[in-house]
């Protein structure tokens, strides 16, 4: 067990070195919360300033949702007249008649397409 008389002369004999430790324990306590306090107030101010700066950023309601079409949308037109057959105009600005070598350029590059799926099945 701890003596009280070795305790008291540990004291008596080490006071200088005690009294210098504690009060650079103390010191440095002083300092840890000075600058936590400071950093503290600087956070707030830090926070303070983000939320005004997000609140400047806030899009008011008038300009977030669209309003109302100013035009009337037509109606849906369910069918539509169109005669029985074409004029020669349309015929000729419309339709072209393929010739053989067209036709057989498309009927080898189908076969081709055929041929290359068949080589792929099991």
């Amino acid at each position: 067990m701890i003596d009280k008389e070795q305790v008291s002369a540990f004291i008596q004999s080490h006071l200088k070195t005690l009294v210098l430790a504690v009060s650079g324990v103390l010191i440095l306590l002083i300092f840890v919360l000075i600058i936590s306090i400071t950093s503290a107030r600087n956070a707030e101010k830090r926070r303070q300033e983000e939320a005004a700066r997000l609140k400047s950023m806030v899009i008011p309601p008038e300009e977030f949702f669209l309003p109302p079409e100013p035009l009337q949308i037509p109606g849906v037109q369910l069918s539509r007249e169109s005669g029985l057959k074409w004029t020669e105009e349309e015929v000729t600005g419309w339709y072209i008649l393929p010739s053989e070598d067209d036709l057989d350029g498309l009927r080898s590059m189908g076969d081709n397409a055929v041929e290359n799926l068949l080589e792929t099945v099991p």
